[in-house]
């Protein structure tokens, strides 16, 4: 029998794809926004003159990563650092990043970060688009003003 006419049951989706399709757009927002914020607020690689010369574009790194949803969109949870720091020098230095980290926004908010973080949560299409609004305000204080 040709591979052809074989029938495969149909799986059902869990979600409907436009929900799941409208909630990915939005946290592609807040990434995007993200980086705007942080390129605006720390204007150059954090690490600028240390440890090994800058290179490539300027990235938003999140300092406790951004699968635990609740610093997911928070701005004191990313710093403004370039390709060669972030996805090079960082992951063979973690204890030099981390120091890097607590100089620059405090150990005690590095601590607190990593606290929110702790609890597993699950935010709604409308937690989302909550958390883009704050951040499309937060990035007018960034805004030169005309």
């Amino acid at each position: 029998m040709p591979v052809e006419s074989l029938k495969l049951p149909r799986m059902k989706r869990k979600t409907p794809k436009t929900r799941k399709d409208t909630t990915k757009k939005v946290k592609d927002r807040i990434q995007a926004l993200l980086k705007f914020i942080v390129r605006a607020r720390d204007k150059d690689c954090i690490f600028r003159g240390m440890y090994r010369i800058c290179s490539g574009a300027l990235s938003a790194d999140h300092i406790v990563s951004r699968t635990h949803s609740k610093t997911y969109g928070m701005s004191k949870n990313v710093v403004c650092v370039c390709i060669g720091h972030h996805f090079f020098w960082k992951p063979s230095n973690p204890t030099l990043y981390t120091n890097r980290i607590d100089e620059f926004i405090g150990k005690e908010t590095r601590l607190e970060l990593e606290k929110i973080a702790r609890p597993v949560c699950q935010y709604s299409l409308k937690d989302w688009q909550k958390i883009e609004q704050d951040l499309k305000l937060e990035l007018t204080k960034y805004s030169p003003t005309d």
